[in-house]
C-alpha cells in the first residue's frame, strides 16, 4: 500500500462513524446512507489538493457530506 492509499484509509477510519451519523439523520435510509458517505470520501479523495487546513478535516468532510446530503434528498424528493 502506497502512503496515499494508506492516508485514504487512515481517514476513512477516523471519520466514517460521524461522517455516517451526519448524514443517517435527515437520510433515514442505511444503505442510502452509506451510498451517500462513500461519495463525501470519493469526493476528498478527488479534492485533498484543494483542503487548504484552513478548518479541521472532520469539518471539510461535514461539509461535503452536507451537501452530497441535501443532492440525495432534491434527488429522492424528485423521484
Amino acid at each position: 500500500m502506497g502512503g496515499g492509499a494508506i492516508a485514504t484509509r487512515l481517514l476513512y477510519v477516523r471519520h466514517h462513524v460521524r461522517v455516517f451519523r451526519f448524514v443517517m439523520r435527515p437520510v433515514a435510509n442505511e444503505s442510502t446512507a452509506e451510498k451517500v458517505v462513500n461519495e463525501v470520501f470519493l469526493e476528498a479523495w478527488r479534492h485533498a489538493q484543494d483542503f487548504k487546513g484552513r478548518s479541521q478535516v472532520g469539518t471539510w468532510l461535514l461539509s461535503i457530506a452536507r451537501f452530497k446530503t441535501i443532492s440525495e434528498c432534491r434527488r429522492r424528493s424528485d423521484a
